[in-house]
């Protein structure tokens, strides 16, 4: 079982308020700490549900693992007591490239095979890696990851979609929109120089342009991140309002903008925002928060229909992992964005 006793964990009794906030000291106290039992509460989810993945599988399917690595490193660096060795553990499995490929066909697969056939699951290792100190040096892997990431774009400049992404309940087009989202924002957090010229997103460009409009928040929340890195600031601020208008009156928001909320789409909805600016005592952050903790179980978890169109209208187990590993790196950008405060403050 990996390690994390460490961890004070306390119910959020109390913590997420009905009446309005008296001022905006109040509400980002109240509001950093609803962050941070979220998140002590959520964390021994993912390290069960990681422990259990790697003990009975040996494939980074579903993209458990990449996310909980994210999730894991976002945590400890928002200064959360987690177990270092223990984290290690996951981010060496992680990235051991032949987990990428199912073991039925791993025999014969060389690295560069493994990393071109899945390209969601290197974006998120790159993006989720370990934030590094000035002056030092990424893992040999990061390069060989990006590497790899840049030589799987299409000639129309998009990313394909891998393993059963496709089978998710909104077009399959948007699904390709999203992981060619997510694999430039992956190319721009491992590169030093400015993304618009990076030859990726160059190619980018005619696919990007011909894009439409999203079903999911997911794409609203991509397309968000991208414009910040590459676009300019009325279309960015466009899209910021485009977003919040799809949040619920419960605060939450959907997988798909149309749902009912759930804890996954809040989460990716709720990772931008805050990215983009938006902190805690912002009445739509306010109400992201106390959502995600006021539909939390006993467990530290959630649970949250699934993305495909055949399980749409059932819990499943990989959404709600998803949703737990989503909480933790969005919550924790709210803890590290604002005023500079950390868990062990």
């Amino acid at each position: 079982m990996l390690s994390f006793t460490a961890f004070m964990l306390v119910t959020a009794t109390n913590i997420f308020p009905s009446s309005p906030i008296a001022n905006a000291e109040d509400g980002f106290k109240l509001q950093q700490s609803a962050s941070v039992e979220i998140i002590k509460r959520a964390l021994p989810v993912i390290t069960e549900g990681a422990e259990t993945w790697m003990a009975d599988n040996d494939c980074l399917s579903c993209h458990r693992i990449s996310f909980a690595a994210w999730s894991f490193n976002r945590a400890l660096e928002a200064g959360f007591a987690a177990d270092r060795d223990d984290a290690e553990k996951i981010r060496a499995w992680a990235t051991s490239w032949k987990k990428i490929v199912n073991p039925t066909r791993r025999e014969g697969t060389t690295q560069a095979e493994a990393l071109l056939g899945d390209p969601d699951t290197v974006a998120q290792l790159l993006i989720g890696r370990p934030v590094i100190a000035e002056g030092s040096a990424d893992p040999e892997w990061v390069a060989t990851y990006r590497a790899s990431l840049g030589s799987s774009q299409q000639e129309d400049g998009s990313w394909k979609s891998g393993g059963q992404l496709p089978l998710q309940k909104r077009p399959k087009k948007e699904t390709q929109d999203v992981t060619t989202h997510w694999s430039l924002i992956a190319l721009a957090a491992t590169s030093p120089g400015k993304p618009a010229e990076d030859p990726a997103f160059v190619n980018a460009k005619p696919w990007l342009a011909a894009e439409s409009t999203g079903t999911s928040t997911e794409w609203w929340a991509t397309k968000l991140i991208l414009e910040r890195l590459t676009g300019e600031e009325a279309t960015a601020l466009d899209l910021r309002q485009t977003l919040l208008s799809f949040q619920n009156r419960d605060g939450g928001w959907g997988w798909l903008t149309a749902d009912d909320s759930d804890a996954l789409g809040t989460a990716i909805a709720l990772y931008p925002l805050v990215q983009d600016g938006l902190v805690s005592e912002t009445p739509a952050i306010q109400d992201a928060i106390n959502y995600l903790g006021s539909t939390q179980n006993d467990e530290g978890g959630w649970s949250v229909n699934g993305t495909k169109k055949n399980s749409r209208d059932e819990v499943t187990e990989t959404a709600s992992y998803w949703a737990a590993c989503w909480a933790i790196i969005a919550l924790s950008e709210t803890v590290n964005k604002n005023h500079g405060v950390t868990a062990l403050d």
